[in-house]
C-alpha cells in the first residue's frame, strides 16, 4: 500500500514496490523504503540521507548503524482515491487520475485561503474512511465507484475547471465522511 511521509520539510510518497518519489505532480523517483519504513533518498547529486518511519509514524533521520538523529517528520494517511486507482484498479502510483489530483491539491487548493487546513483534514480523515470502506462487504464496488468519480473529475482539472474539480472532490469527501464515519461537515469555510 501507498506510503506518505514529510521529511525536513519536503513531502515524499511511497509505491507498492518500495520506491520513494516526491509527493508532487511528476515528482522524481529519490529514494527506496525497505518493508520495514527504513529508507534512503537523494537529497541532492551526490548527497544520500537515510531515515526510517516509526510504529507511531513518527518519521527520524537516522545515521552510522540506524541510530536517531532526531524526528525530522510525520507520517501522513492514506489516500481513498490511491487506494481505489493503485490496490483496486491495479495502476500505477503515476496513473493520469492521480497525477491529475496531485495538480487539484498542488495548484489549486493549496493556493486557497484555507487550502492547507482542507488538506490537513482530507489526509487526517482519508485514512479511516479507508478502514471503514474495506470492511464492507460491497468494498469493491465503492472503490470502483470512487474510480469513476476520480476519472470524472480528472476530465475536469484537465480541462481547467478548478472550482467545478474541487467543488466535486470536496463534496465526496463529505459523503464519504457521512456514510462511513457518520460525521457531519464540518464548520470549516471550504466546506460550505
Amino acid at each position: 500500500m501507498e506510503r506518505r511521509f514529510s521529511y525536513k520539510g519536503q513531502d515524499y510518497r511511497v509505491d507498492n514496490e518500495g520506491n520513494v518519489y516526491e509527493d508532487k505532480v511528476f515528482g522524481s523517483k529519490v529514494g527506496k523504503m525497505d518493508k520495514d519504513g527504513n529508507f534512503t533518498i537523494r537529497t541532492g547529486i551526490f548527497t544520500e540521507e537515510t531515515g526510517r518511519i516509526s510504529s507511531s509514524g513518527d518519521v527520524y533521520e537516522t545515521g552510522i548503524f540506524g541510530a536517531d538523529k532526531g524526528k525530522v517528520g510525520e507520517e501522513k494517511g492514506t489516500c481513498f482515491l490511491t487506494t481505489a486507482c493503485v490496490e483496486y484498479a491495479g495502476l500505477p502510483d503515476n496513473c493520469w487520475e492521480l497525477q491529475m489530483m496531485r495538480r487539484l491539491r498542488d495548484d489549486y487548493i493549496k493556493n486557497l485561503p484555507d487550502g492547507n487546513a482542507f488538506l490537513t483534514e482530507y489526509y487526517a480523515t482519508a485514512p479511516a474512511i479507508v478502514t471503514a470502506i474495506k470492511s464492507q462487504s460491497d468494498h469493491q464496488s465503492v472503490f470502483s465507484a470512487l474510480l469513476d468519480r476520480a476519472r470524472a473529475v480528472a476530465r475536469m482539472i484537465d480541462q481547467g475547471r478548478w472550482e467545478e474539480a474541487f467543488g466535486e472532490c470536496r463534496a465526496e469527501f463529505e459523503r464519504l465522511k457521512l456514510r462511513y464515519l457518520g460525521a457531519q461537515s464540518s464548520e470549516h469555510p471550504l466546506h460550505r
